[in-house]
């Protein structure tokens, strides 16, 4: 039963998600630095109904962990999931032919999991270097090994797996690492502050996966928020964190074209052109 407190974040979640989507226009869903901390990109995968700027806050997020190399792989609403993971694959090649990056990181929410997911399970040499999923479902078949699955305890969605039944369990698992978030709903994961942070963690630690803290048999975990984040805030600060770096963003931009019409006035002059 989902309590009403988890239903009024879950609201203010997909509140969120739909005030963002004006900012898909200013946004850029590409772009590679390879002098940032970490290196490796990052391919978003949203849901059936997601879009790109859902991702703003935990790409934020990331930022402040030194990943700052970002690409968006989007869909049309379907359930082909298949037909769709071949699609994935296909973009991450390309993105690692056009950056030269050996490999990338993929983070998948929803159906975007599961695409990620059926990938790596279909294609041997896939490029994935490690696979986050937010509430992504699930079936009989283990998890990858490098894969975190984080699933929230009041999901209607996708329920949380059984922790002696579910793809991770120690009589199947491989390596996969799954973290519960309490008091969170299936939109909730792209904003909680704890699936922020554990995702970025995650994804910036220094060790291979072969080592202890994301390897072993069944390592499930129960996650929570940060004291100094309180619940009923949360999403209201996703959404000016998103705006904020939409406008630093834009000022970013402004400032180029600005600059760069000022170079170009005296040239104008000289030419005899005035400009308006």
């Amino acid at each position: 039963m989902v309590s009403l407190r988890t239903l009024s974040t879950e609201l203010s979640a997909l509140g969120v998600a739909t005030l963002s989507l004006p900012l898909r226009f200013v946004v850029p869903s590409q772009r590679f630095d390879p002098s940032a901390p970490h290196a490796t990109p990052v391919v978003l995968v949203h849901g059936l109904l997601g879009d790109p700027t859902n991702f703003l806050p935990l790409r934020g997020q990331l930022a402040a962990h030194g990943i700052r190399n970002f690409a968006c792989f989007s869909y049309p609403p379907r359930l082909d999931y298949q037909r769709l993971a071949v699609h994935l694959g296909r973009a991450i090649d390309a993105l690692c032919l056009a950056t030269g990056a050996p490999e990338v990181d993929v983070i998948g929410h929803s159906l975007g999991g599961l695409i990620a997911r059926y990938h790596l399970e279909m294609d041997p040499d896939h490029r994935v270097r490690r696979l986050v999923t937010l509430g992504a479902p699930y079936f009989a078949s283990p998890l990858p090994r490098q894969e975190l699955a984080i699933f929230a305890t009041a999901d209607p969605i996708v329920p949380a797996p059984h922790p002696a039944l579910g793809p991770h369990a120690a009589h199947v698992a491989r390596g996969g690492r799954v973290v519960l978030v309490p008091d969170c709903g299936h939109w909730g994961l792209l904003y909680h502050p704890a699936v922020l942070h554990e995702s970025a963690s995650f994804l910036s630690v220094a060790v291979e996966l072969a080592g202890v803290e994301y390897s072993g048999a069944a390592a499930v975990r129960l996650a929570r928020a940060p004291r100094r984040v309180p619940h009923a805030r949360w999403t209201v600060r996703s959404l000016l964190a998103t705006y904020r770096l939409t406008a630093r963003y834009l000022v970013r931009r402004v400032s180029g074209v600005v600059a760069a019409l000022t170079s170009l006035r005296p040239r104008l002059l000289e030419s005899g052109v005035r400009p308006a």
